[in-house]
């Protein structure tokens, strides 16, 4: 626990110390509802679990419903917050929202507290620090993932005043719902950019839904190998990748989650280099297309670096193998693992307007993705705020 007795930034006129309090002194707690599968129906009483809690919201995920005749806990009120104190996963530990309307025939289920307090705002944003996060997993049982409420109301943190605790909560109860809109203008883009590319591009008939004013022609399906060539990058042995070196080796995780990069001195013939604005698919253990926008390297034996004709727009065709990659993980459900080999892409139809027209979808979706992009951007730059503010508000 910091020794510190005020925290690093504050609203301006408070300057009292900060004092040290258990939970319990603060709040009040109350059990969730102990059920066996025999109680669970298709109506009654809503049981609140773990997958009802997703970023600091209630949302309607795998619900179940129990007899209500067998309810012997609270029900769930507006300003309430319900916290996980038992699960499998240990990141899940301590996820939590705030209630903001009365949810009459809800009830919590028996891994997770709900906790009652007039300070409900501060209190969840102080769920929400590292600080909490800390003293969970200091204090959670050594063989299974769980805070019994003895410990989780004896848990000590450090409180302002009623007046600046009011003052810092609403602070976070506003940001919190600035996040959650963003995140579902985000989710709703997205959405419609889907709903878009299912009407855009033509079905078996070979003519859209949906078409720019103008475009009446039927399209015309081809083998992607009669429109495009996919090269192999060059396959290096494990003691060929270098820490430092003349070109980055461009590998699949470097797409993805993996920072770390290699690096080659091998000069190589121009088609193993990778430009940017280049048209890549990677194949292997993670697959889909990118439209390169990084400095020359050498790309890796699992990437496809694709040659288009002349007559053909890779904007367009990077869209299409977008939505083709979506329909392949659409219909696999992620029960199996999915092969992409490269017959099988060459062999891949795609149906294509004229060059015009081609180009006027490319462009449509390229300004769509960028959209797309500067939204997350926004969300992922007021998860940051939130985040500084969490570590220089409380202490």
């Amino acid at each position: 626990m910091s020794k510190r007795k005020t925290p690093v930034l504050r609203f301006k006129g408070f300057h009292n110390d900060w004092e040290q309090r258990k939970l319990g002194d603060i709040v009040t707690f109350y059990r969730g509802l102990t059920y066996s599968p025999k109680n669970v129906h298709k109506t009654g009483t809503l049981v609140l679990r773990s997958s009802n809690v997703k970023n600091n919201v209630i949302i309607n995920a795998d619900n179940v419903y129990v007899d209500p005749k067998i309810v012997n806990s609270s029900n769930v009120k507006k300003g309430d917050l319900i916290v996980v104190v038992r699960n499998g996963s240990k990141s899940l530990l301590g996820k939590h929202a705030e209630v903001i309307r009365n949810m009459p025939n809800t009830v919590i289920g028996a891994f997770m507290t709900g906790i009652k307090t007039k300070h409900s705002n501060f209190v969840n944003a102080l769920l929400s620090t590292e600080l909490f996060k800390s003293e969970m997993h200091k204090n959670m049982g050594s063989t299974i993932n769980q805070i019994t409420g003895h410990i989780f109301s004896n848990m000590t943190f450090n409180f302002p005043k009623n007046k600046e605790q009011n003052k810092t909560g609403n602070l976070f109860k506003i940001i919190n719902k600035i996040l959650f809109l963003q995140e579902r203008k985000y989710e709703e883009l997205k959405l419609l950019k889907k709903a878009l590319m299912q009407n855009m591009f033509a079905n078996k008939s070979l003519y859209p839904k949906l078409r720019f004013k103008g475009f009446t022609d039927k399209w015309k399906q081809e083998k992607l190998n009669s429109i495009a060539s996919l090269l192999n990058g060059r396959a290096y042995k494990r003691n060929e990748l270098l820490n430092s070196g003349k070109y980055p080796v461009l590998r699949v995780g470097n797409f993805y989650t993996n920072d770390k990069w290699y690096f080659s001195n091998l000069e190589l013939k121009t088609n193993k280099y990778a430009i940017k604005g280049d048209l890549l698919y990677t194949w292997s253990a993670t697959f889909g297309p990118h439209i390169w926008t990084g400095k020359k390297v050498i790309y890796h034996y699992h990437i496809w670096k694709i040659i288009l004709k002349n007559n053909v727009d890779k904007f367009f065709v990077y869209e299409f193998l977008k939505e083709d990659r979506d329909q392949l993980l659409r219909n696999t459900n992620g029960s199996t693992m999915i092969h992409i080999t490269k017959s099988n892409m060459e062999n891949k139809y795609i149906s294509l307007p004229n060059k015009k027209g081609q180009k006027k979808i490319g462009n449509f979706f390229k300004k769509f993705d960028n959209l797309i992009i500067a939204q997350n951007k926004k969300y992922n730059e007021l998860k940051f705020i939130k985040k500084f503010l969490l570590q220089n508000m409380f202490i």
